[in-house]
């Protein structure tokens, strides 16, 4: 009676104290070719929580890819496991091939603005229907992506649903994660009722999400992926999956939650940057200047608030086009309470 059954999705199938590799499904190219959405599980012997792991949702944020690998292969033991990990190390893979943020060649879409998917649907939207097959027996998601030039070894998001059990949930996750907290108001989108983004329509859902804001874009540094490596283990560990205590994470973190603020640029040229990314700025400072390709200033960008630079995200590289975000500025959330 109290046996644990094996678990399938996809086309995985693993029984308890056992971890399992293959794929959610494909979809197919012109010449027939199948491109696979890779999927791991590792079923513990007791029953407890799902929780999914999911990186590269976007093709450059690749931290997330070593992270899951770590997790899986090295560091949790599926003898000693209470619940299941499901693991996607690359949920967009044609995005991941070219190293693009949205899918190339096909559709153009953004796999995180897809969910929850269409099996009828574009390439990408097709592929968020298969992904949603695993969000859909979790019971908590850590989606990990990637920001180039953020605070520390990044920061992690979340999308307050307005149900307050989940949000709660989804902030203790956070909390044990141990990075700065960016707090974010729901948002609809008109358009067929979308919700904006996995986190966003997964906490709608009831599953509790944490959207962690990584340091690796393109590429990923050893100490990154440790930071990655102890966050998660550290919500494992307050979830009652895996023994322990939570581990501080190393490096700047904000003690108290932050609500961000987007700059972008007005007029092209190379940008300069004048703070650090985690360097406390008060309103008004000057936080990055545009000169053109003489060398005349021709913008300077100033902070609307008080707070921190979370990150330089500016997406190909230092020159930039007219309307190109650049900056991502922190206010600190004085007393917040939930």
């Amino acid at each position: 009676m109290n046996k644990i059954r094996a678990l399938k999705i996809g086309d995985v199938s693993v029984a308890a104290g056992e971890r399992g590799f293959g794929s959610l499904g494909y979809v197919e190219l012109a010449d027939g070719t199948q491109v696979r959405i890779p999927l791991m599980i590792v079923r513990g012997l007791k029953r407890g929580p799902s929780l999914l792991l999911l990186s590269t949702i976007h093709g450059p944020e690749i931290l997330g890819i070593e992270v899951i690998r770590r997790i899986i292969r090295e560091e949790v033991n599926p003898k000693r496991l209470v619940g299941s990990i499901l693991a996607i190390p690359v949920a967009n893979p044609l995005a991941f091939q070219n190293s693009s943020y949205v899918t190339p060649y096909f559709d153009y879409f953004d796999l995180n603005r897809s969910f929850p998917g269409d099996s009828q649907g574009t390439i990408t939207v097709r592929m968020a229907d298969m992904i949603w097959s695993a969000v859909s027996k979790s019971n908590y998601i850590i989606d990990i992506h990637g920001v180039p030039n953020a605070m520390g070894h990044g920061y992690t998001v979340v999308r307050l649903s307005g149900k307050d059990s989940v949000d709660k949930n989804a902030i203790d996750m956070a909390r044990a994660y141990g990075l700065s907290i960016v707090i974010s108001e729901q948002r609809r989108i008109e358009e067929k009722g979308r919700l904006p983004g996995l986190q966003a329509v997964a906490m709608h859902n009831g599953i509790p999400c944490i959207l962690v804001e990584t340091s690796g874009w393109r590429v990923w540094s050893r100490t990154a992926a440790d930071s990655g490596v102890r966050g998660v283990l550290n919500v494992m560990k307050t979830l009652g999956m895996i023994p322990g205590s939570v581990e501080k994470q190393e490096g700047f973190v904000c003690p108290k939650p932050l609500k961000t603020h987007m700059l972008f640029a007005n007029k092209g040229g190379i940008l300069h940057l004048m703070k650090s990314p985690g360097e406390q700025i008060a309103a008004g400072d000057t936080v990055a200047k545009i000169l053109n390709i003489y060398g005349d200033e021709v913008e300077t960008i100033k902070s609307p608030k008080a707070g921190y630079v979370c990150a330089y995200p500016f997406m190909e590289n230092q020159a930039v086009a007219a309307g190109e975000y650049v900056a991502l500025i922190g206010e600190i959330i004085e007393n917040y309470k939930i």
